[in-house]
């Protein structure tokens, strides 16, 4: 089981350390890897957002499957415990329309599907998860 967390700071910054160390709390729920990116915007006013990770690689325990991960394509960061029961039939529909991917995971799946279909995409997975996308 994976652990994940996140902070916002709206209108100020994120105080130092506190990412890793809520992270690094979680080192129990995954021993196989772990990850943190912090992300800031000015509009419409000053936020830091921070997520971490701790990973226990199950589908794709290749660094292809590293958390935070993001979608090149659109941007978009996730953190991510949890299954996508049906994630190869989602993937290969996504792959028919021309998605391509780079890891075997279903995380990935998830950032492609919300690309695709937007929020829909969560009414089409068969699942126990939770995620910050």
């Amino acid at each position: 089981m994976c652990g994940i967390f996140g902070i916002v700071a709206k209108e100020t910054r994120l105080p130092d350390g506190a990412l890793e160390r809520g992270t690094r709390a979680l080192a129990h729920r995954g021993p196989d890897d772990e990850g943190t990116i912090t992300l800031r915007d000015t509009v419409p006013v000053p936020v830091e957002i921070g997520l971490g990770n701790r990973r226990l690689a199950i589908l794709d325990p290749s660094p292809h499957g590293h958390q935070p991960m993001r979608d090149a394509e659109t941007g978009n960061w996730i953190v991510y415990n949890g299954e996508i029961y049906n994630f190869r039939v989602l993937r290969g529909e996504l792959e028919a329309s021309g998605v391509r991917f780079v890891s075997n995971s279903d995380t990935e799946v998830i950032l492609r599907a919300f690309a695709a279909w937007g929020l829909k995409a969560v009414s089409r997975f068969r699942k126990i998860f939770t995620f910050t996308l």
